[in-house]
């Protein structure tokens, strides 16, 4: 659904917890780059359009920095330029110029990780700052998403990436970097507890059974069929630009335990001495070329995780300086 191109920033505010970061100074630098005047966020890689992930992911930053006068406007946005489908509390995915030069949505399909985000940090607003109207607003995503993307099938719930699109007649498309266990986790406090925590339960197995080559790694794109799980071609056959977030996600759930490849991931960075792009999950082979520095940053919160303090700092060192020559790559910046 998203470009891979906007998969690349903040890394080092959502990996911070050690002496490199400086979450206060970067975020103001973030905000002065990144977040119009209006609360939009821009990604200047594709012609300044904007995603409900990158939204999601303004508003989560938001509450994490303390900023609510940041979080309101980005919140109002979001509202009044994404929420524009008919039926439902989904956002639309894209937002853009169109060929007549309006400004508006381009895309009226939802992401399933954009409307996550957005209700998680509406969730996490309302504890901070005791705003009932926000975790009202964020109930309604909530249950949105419960209705319109979570499908029964095979005795599991799984979590569809968008509302078209990805049921096929031989199985569901599945992007396991969409699954954000602790936001499920807080869903389940809010609406429906054991409806979601049965997603999350489930979401952790099809993790488990996403697996691939000889390193044990999530594709960034899957098939669920009666027949098993397999790499969805069609669209990825690398652990790249997606699957690369689910190492930041299972960190904050606590869970990095739960993926068979993470240590590998480690491993392989000690061998190569740099951390690659992909690696293609088919042909095993590992890419010549580096990842940008929220992978950095990500590699660094995981192997904090992982009890390696000393390569954790290695790796956020290298982030923070990555991150300086990728001035217009917010999905490194952010992560």
């Amino acid at each position: 659904m998203k470009l891979r191109k906007i998969l690349l920033g903040l890394v080092l505010l959502l990996a911070w917890g050690t002496a490199y970061a400086q979450p206060a100074k970067d975020w103001e630098a973030y905000k002065k780059r990144f977040v119009s005047p209006d609360g939009r966020v821009v990604d200047f890689l594709q012609g300044q359009i904007s995603h409900s992930e990158g939204q999601g992911y303004g508003l989560l930053l938001a509450v994490l920095q303390d900023d609510p006068k940041a979080f309101s406007p980005l919140w109002n946005w979001t509202r009044d330029n994404l929420r524009m489908r008919k039926g439902d509390s989904l956002h639309a995915w894209k937002w853009g110029q169109r060929p007549n030069g309006q400004w508006a949505v381009l895309d009226y399909n939802n992401a399933t990780d954009g409307d996550i985000l957005i209700a998680w940090a509406l969730l996490k607003g309302a504890r901070k700052w005791k705003n009932e109207v926000y975790r009202g607003q964020a109930r309604e995503i909530v249950k949105a998403v419960r209705e319109n993307l979570v499908v029964q099938r095979r005795g599991k719930l799984l979590v569809l990436p968008g509302y078209y699109g990805f049921v096929l007649k031989e199985g569901e498309v599945l992007n396991p970097s969409y699954l954000i266990f602790p936001a499920f986790r807080e869903f389940a406090e809010v609406e429906e507890p054991q409806f979601w925590k049965k997603v999350y339960e489930d979401s952790l197995e099809v993790l488990q059974k996403s697996a691939f080559g000889r390193l044990s790694l999530p594709a960034d794109w899957i098939l669920m069929k009666e027949s098993g799980t397999s790499i969805y071609q069609e669209r990825s056959r690398f652990f790249g630009y997606e699957a690369v977030r689910i190492l930041l996600y299972l960190a904050w759930d606590g869970s990095l335990g739960t993926l068979p490849g993470a240590k590998a991931l480690l491993d392989m960075y000690k061998k190569l001495g740099y951390v690659p792009l992909n690696v293609d999950l088919v042909m095993n082979n590992i890419s010549l070329e580096e990842g940008p520095g929220g992978y950095y940053a990500v590699y660094g919160r995981m192997a904090r995780d992982l009890g390696e303090g000393e390569l954790s700092r290695s790796l956020l060192q290298r982030a923070a300086k990555k991150v300086q020559a990728e001035k217009d790559d917010y999905y490194s910046h952010k992560r």
